[in-house]
């Protein structure tokens, strides 16, 4: 954000590079080819490749030669500006692609190259022989006389000894200007270069044919001649001025049982000379002593010899097929030297695929048969369940179904019954209290009123008893006509009367009042009796309808049940068989994919056994080969072979003569002349000269990506892998906690074909192809694995389970089985089928830093931060260790297995490269880093 990157999209930063200073950089990439012949270690920003084969402690450093416009690199420096994160080689071993900051670079081995040459004026059946130097060759054996020939222009210069008849044997000694010449005479001859002219004739007192020749090597050499009765004679150097006059052996040499064939002086001691022939012997000599300083035998019959620039070995070939690498000093034999190691190894891999595709046919044939007995089963299903259902349609349903529902109706309106009469007792039980409440209240009223009534009658008795009084009065005073007196007894008639009438009207009114009351309490009373009476009726009520409830609960219980009891089944038995359907589909998808599968486990089976059908009829034709020559290059390094078909095999003459390389020579050639440099020189039946360039350095063959404003790399490149067909190269990396991509170039097209630039959260630090290129297989920074659709970037799989970096990923070769491994220290197997976890290994206290299946196998190489390089047995389910390699003692950070898994290397914080030989767990070779004055002696 303070570099100014704006929601998701990262600032542009501006590179600015220096020069890396690491002095003893630890190893973070490694890789092993094809075969197990190169191992290579990236240490720091250089690559060291080391040729298993020569057996050399001291690498090859691959160096691209731009990267010196930046100034603190020369041109056979760096490989990267950065450090070199990753490194695959190509299936066929012959191309190494390194990936660094934003770029990847590819490295080549320059290929052979086979020249042809002129058609030398050569006679069929002549015999060639070449100085030391290759600057002189001799024609002969046609007719007589020698041919002496210019090289490497191959003219001309003239013919010496046409006296000498019919010439068997010659040796030419440049240094001293001479040849010597040997006929079937058992005549020698010595004739000068310069000139032709005859220096001397030997006299010996043998007249049995030369088979041999050889000059030691000094200034003034001497010369050994073998003959056909089997002796070896020590000839005296002979004076340039011609001042020798008889030419005769200093001594004789007896010990073969047959004529020697083949005769060489010690290139480093001018007094031993070595000579082997058809008693199956190699013998070495001492010149001037005459003595035999020692034999080996056992050899067979020897046609071809070759001994080494020092020496110390020698090679041989006889008349059966193949020849042999022996060790002098010992006497015992390095290694056979048969057929086309090439072949050897096609026919190896073929058989691993025929064992590979028959366990992969017998898994699909197993798998169809798996699900054909599934499709029986649910087939089998099926049909029960169709009977079952039958069978279940068939009973009363419908009609339990009607019984059930009238029950379930009868059940509902008693249930409303008794649910209307419990809201009406809840109401009774209300009103019940409140018209006992009513009924005391009205008594209590009416007792007053009776209670307010009892004066005011009291007081209308008293007025009427009053008046009656005062109307008896009246009559009196009336009947007594006392006028007056009857007024005054009217008056207070009127008056009693006033009061009466008040008296009475207020009792009235009080009377009224008491009998309302009495009415009213009547009412109450009645009410309240009502009430009771009907509170007891509606709770009798209830306790019938409860019980009538129950009784048709009752009866809708056992109606829904013997209803269920038969629509259960029947709802069950057609659910399973729609399940069933389903199933059965999905078993025919099953059988059809597997059977889809099994063709194509089928038609690569038959594929494969035509393939190895056809690399054993090779191997059968090459141990039919015989040898038609043996030659040590000027290093003694390099032993080359050639057989009768044209086959030039290339040998380590040093390191247990393993083999390097193997080319087919056009034409049928009839023997290797020799070496020159780097050249080998060939000679054909035809007398075709032509010349063969082994196979040399690796060098920078391009670069992908690179320019960082065009790059679609966004940082450095982590990860790298080639499909098995050589044609695809993946790349992984990504921004650190920003995105994981991965890329698919096209490395015909050098362009990327694919880019999914966020198949991870985090750094890819591990990507492989599946073994049909179809799938991608990566490991990230946000302790993800993953397979992709190699096409459309589909996310088939994504396994989450590690608590840290997943710092490895790999795919069995059978696609089903997939391990990761990670920081947190454990490996985890998962289930490519149905995308389970299917097992785990932990007990590593520290990081797994890599994880490689070898070749075809269930086994995995892996390596640990604590100092461990392990193979691993990965079945579906938990890991078991087979062994720990031998010789790890430091934190490991890169592991390379080669492309069969017969060879693995590790390499990590020490900078020390360790390469093991899987079947026994050997340590091949340990490198340590070499040093800054070696380097630059091995760039120049």
């Amino acid at each position: 954000i303070d570099q100014g990157a704006k929601g998701t999209m990262r600032a542009r930063q501006l590179v600015t590079w220096q020069a890396y200073q690491r002095e003893n950089p630890p190893i973070y990439a490694t890789a092993v080819n094809r075969g197990g012949r190169f191992a290579a270690a990236g240490r720091g920003n250089r690559i060291h490749l080391y040729d298993l084969s020569l057996g050399s402690k001291q690498p090859l450093n691959l160096a691209d030669p731009s990267l010196a416009k930046f100034g603190f690199y020369g041109k056979e420096d760096a490989a990267h500006l950065d450090v070199v994160n990753s490194l695959a080689f190509s299936p066929d071993g012959e191309t190494l692609a390194s990936g660094g900051y934003r770029a990847i670079k590819l490295w080549k081995k320059s290929p052979a190259t086979h020249r042809k040459g002129p058609k030398l004026p050569l006679s069929p059946g002549e015999r060639l022989a070449l100085s030391a130097g290759n600057d002189w060759a001799a024609s002969f054996g046609e007719g007589n006389g020698t041919v002496l020939w210019s090289l490497p222009d191959w003219k001309k210069v003239r013919e010496v000894g046409r006296d000498a008849g019919l010439v068997t044997a010659v040796a030419i000694d440049p240094k001293a200007g001479r040849i010597a010449i040997g006929n079937k005479a058992g005549k020698l001859f010595l004739h000068g270069l310069g000139d032709g002219k005859l220096i001397a004739e030997g006299n010996s007192t043998h007249a049995s044919p030369v088979t041999a020749l050889a000059f030691s090597h000094g200034e003034t050499p001497s010369l050994v001649a073998a003959r056909e009765n089997k002796l070896i004679e020590a000839w005296p150097s002979f004076p340039g001025d011609g001042g020798m006059v008889d030419w005769a052996p200093l001594r004789e040499f007896k010990g073969h049982a047959a004529a020697p064939n083949h005769l060489a002086f010690h290139p480093a001691d001018e007094n031993v000379f070595f000579s082997a022939g058809e008693d199956s012997s190699v013998r070495s000599w001492k010149f001037k002593e005459g003595n035999l300083v020692k034999s080996v035998t056992g050899l067979g019959p020897v046609k071809l010899f070759a001994l080494s620039p020092d020496g110390t070995r020698f090679a041989v070939s006889g008349t059966a097929p193949g020849a042999s690498l022996w060790d002098f000093a010992t006497g015992k034999k390095i290694t056979d030297l048969r057929g086309n190691p090439a072949n050897s190894l096609r026919s190896g891999q073929a058989e691993r695929e025929l064992t590979f595709a028959k366990g992969e046919q017998t898994y699909f044939k197993g798998e169809v048969k798996k699900r054909a007995d599934e499709r029986k089963k649910v087939e089998d299903r099926q049909k029960k369940v169709e009977k079952d259902l039958k069978d279940a349609e068939a009973k009363p349903i419908a009609e339990k179904k009607m019984a059930m529902e009238k029950a379930r109706s009868e059940s509902e309106a008693a249930g409303k019954d008794l649910e209307m009469k419990e809201e009406s007792l809840v109401l009774l039980e209300k009103g019940v209290p409140e018209a006992e409440a009513l009924e005391k209240k009205r008594a209590e009223e009416l007792k007053k009123r009776i209670a307010a009534l009892v004066d005011p009658e009291k007081k209308e008795k008293a007025a009427l008893a009053e008046i009656a009084k005062l109307e008896k009065a009246l009559k009196a005073q009336e009947a007594a006509n006392a006028q007056d007196k009857v007024e005054e007894a009217l008056k207070s008639l009127e008056t009693a009367r006033g009061k009466s009438d008040l008296a009475v009207k207020e009792a009235e009114r009080l009377r009224k009042e008491k009998k309302e009351a009495e009415e009213l309490a009547a009412q109450a009373k009645q009410k309240h009796a009502q009430s009771k009476k009907e509170l007891d009726e509606l709770k009798k009520a209830i306790a019938t309808a409860k019980a009538d409830l129950k009784k048709k609960d009752d009866a809708l219980v056992k109606a829904e049940k013997e209803y269920q009891d038969l629509e259960n089944p029947r709802v069950q038995f057609a659910r399973d068989l729609e399940r069933a359907k389903e199933d059965l589909v999905k078993a025919d998808r099953g059988i059809k994919d597997y059977e889809a599968a099994e063709a194509r486990a089928d038609e690569e089976l038959k594929q494969i056994e035509e393939s190895a059908k056809q690399a054993k009829d090779d191997l059968a034709e090459d141990a039919k080969r015989l040898m038609v020559s043996l030659s040590f290059s000027g290093d003694g390094k390099t032993l080359l072979t050639l057989d009768d078909s044209g086959l030039a095999t290339l040998w380590s003459g040093r390191n247990e003569g393993r083999w390097l390389e193997s080319h087919q020579v056009s034409g049928k050639p009839a023997r290797v002349l020799g070496w020159n440099q780097k050249e080998v020189w060939i000679l054909d039946e035809d007398g075709h000269f032509s010349t063969l360039v082994p196979s040399g350095d690796w060098i920078l063959d391009r670069v992908i990506g690179g320019d960082l404003a065009q790059t679609p790399i966004v940082h450095r490149v982590t990860a790298l892998a080639f499909s098995a067909d050589g044609k695809l190269l993946a790349s992984g990396g990504g921004d650190p906690s920003r995105t994981g991509e991965v890329l698919v170039w096209d490395l015909a097209e050098n362009e990327a074909i694919r880019h999914f630039p966020d198949l991870h959260s985090d750094v890819v630090n591990s990507v492989e192809f599946s073994r049909d290129g179809k799938r991608l297989v990566s490991g990230g920074a946000d302790k993800f694995a993953r397979v992709t659709d190699r096409d459309t970037g589909e996310k088939i799989h994504s396994f989450e389970g590690h608590t840290s970096l997943v710092l490895g990923a790999s795919m069995q070769a059978n696609g089903r089985i997939l391990a990761s491994v990670g920081a947190d220290g454990e490996v985890k197997v998962w289930n490519l089928v149905n995308g389970d976890r299917a097992g785990k290994q932990g007990g590593y206290a520290k990081e797994i830093t890599s994880i490689r299946f070898l070749g075809l196998t269930d086994q995995a190489f892996v390596t640990t931060a604590e100092k461990r390089a392990r193979i691993l047995r990965i079945p579906l389910g938990n890991p078991a260790n087979v062994r720990d390699l031998s010789g790890a003692v430091d934190v490991l950070h890169a592991g390379g297995v080669s492309i069969g898994g017969g060879v693995v290397a590790a390499g990590g914080e020490s900078g020390v490269l360790r390469v093991w030989k899987v079947a026994d767990g050997k340590l091949i070779a340990s490198f340590e880093p070499p040093v800054a004055d070696e380097v630059a002696k091995a760039a120049e």
